[in-house]
């Protein structure tokens, strides 16, 4: 019944609407009174680890929307036992002058080009709705802020200010996580933020910009950097912090007081940054290299802490609810990381390869996926495989070392 309903809802808007189709790739204009765009996609995931229970299956109706002054971005999920309803975005454009516009309503704030990590990308929250190994389909597939945003153009580049309130909601309730409509704003509102970012282009080739970002830990200085020769990419982005590290974070909120006499819980100052470099070959190519310095991931003392600490029945519970803490909070749990990704595009007309690995640089442990997508016209269907490397005790190798495999369908209308 529920898969059903999907397909109704299909029909109707594709009865009812007639706008242009529009990639994912491709950006938003800023006059959308000019350009309406309309994009719908139904898509079918399915999630297997080898030699276990627990296969998942989702079916999910997305809809995006920019039309006039107006920007939606939904989706509508089911795993046919439940049907979920998330508005991703939702907000409202207002053009102030030719070069000055207002954005109000739901947004997702994304900043950094990194495939791994963006330390500057200051609006995560807790929206995660789809997981992935890829942070740019992370980012694009959760909930967005609600705020108010200003930005002005330069001839050279751009300032652009948000603000975004608190929201304390009750629970099950339509502006928190009510089960079926939920608008989760005390997740992703869940405090006092603002931000000033400021854009400028030095080079036809080169990009840069700086940022500060007020929240609970206090004030943050990022900045990123891109410069494009020829074929090569190169980029960094860096953010400054006085704050507690991500464990003692994680240690706080769920209020396992047992845990803090054995981790730093103080306050200090942080940097995070990633390094990185692209090339893509003249047979299209793409090689990805990038370097994650994380001060607030573990260090290799607090590492041995850790295992030390999971031979404890009831630690072993706590400290594996920190880890996930981290996942939904997209921020790294160790410290240096190296991240790799090769690409091979159109291997065969409609065809691509891709094999990501994040490698652990103090244990050596690994996360590795091979990706095979084939596409054509409106289709596309993606074979996933995905498995852990490492000893007992080393960040990937102390998780589930089983093959997982995903299969992704989706189809464009």
């Amino acid at each position: 019944m529920r898969v059903l309903l999907l397909f109704v809802l299909c029909a109707i808007q594709l009865t009812a609407n007639s706008f242009d189709m529009f990639d994912d790739d491709t950006p938003k204009s800023f006059d959308s009174t000019l350009s309406p765009h309309y994009q719908m996609k139904v898509g079918f995931n399915y999630e297997s680890t080898n030699n276990s229970m627990t296969d998942q299956k989702q079916m999910i109706f997305y809809q995006t929307m920019d039309y006039k002054n107006y920007f939606i971005d939904y989706d509508i999920t089911t795993n046919f036992d439940d049907l979920r309803i998330n508005i991703k975005e939702l907000y409202y454009k207002h053009k102030l002058s030719a070069r000055s516009f207002i954005d109000i309503g739901r947004i997702n704030i994304k900043e950094g080009i990194a495939r791994s990590y963006n330390p500057t990308d200051y609006f995560k929250g807790s929206g995660l709705l789809f997981n992935s190994l890829i942070t740019r389909d992370r980012r694009e597939n959760r909930l967005g802020s609600l705020m108010i945003a200003h930005t002005l153009f330069f001839h050279f580049g751009s300032v652009k200010c948000i603000v975004s309130p608190q929201i304390s909601a009750p629970k099950d309730s339509l502006w928190s996580d009510k089960q079926h409509i939920g608008l989760h704003l005390d997740a992703t509102n869940y405090t006092n933020r603002a931000s000033f970012y400021t854009s400028i282009n030095l080079d036809k080739d080169l990009f840069t910009s700086a940022m500060i970002h007020k929240n609970e830990d206090g004030l943050h200085f990022g900045t990123n950097i891109s410069y494009v020769y020829h074929n090569w990419l190169f980029y960094n982005e860096s953010t400054i912090k006085r704050s507690k590290d991500n464990l003692a974070k994680s240690i706080e909120y769920y209020h396992y007081d047992l845990l803090k006499k054995h981790f730093d819980t103080n306050t200090k100052t942080i940097y995070q940054g990633v390094f990185g470099l692209s090339y893509t070959s003249e047979n299209n190519i793409e090689t990805i290299v990038e370097y994650i310095f994380n001060g607030a991931g573990m260090r290799k003392s607090e590492w041995k802490k850790y295992f030390l600490l999971r031979q404890n029945t009831k630690h072993e519970q706590q400290l594996m609810s920190i880890r996930k803490y981290h996942h939904q909070k997209e921020a790294f749990f160790n410290k240096e990381t190296l991240f790799a990704q090769v690409r091979f595009n159109e291997v065969k007309p409609n065809f691509d390869i891709a094999v990501l690995s994040f490698v652990n640089l103090y244990d050596h442990s690994s996360l590795n996926q091979l990706t095979l997508r084939y596409s054509k016209h409106d289709f596309q269907l993606k074979l996933s495989a995905r498995k852990r490397f490492g000893a007992a005790q080393s960040e990937y190798g102390s998780l589930d070392k089983k093959a997982t495999y995903i299969a992704e369908c989706k189809y464009y209308f």
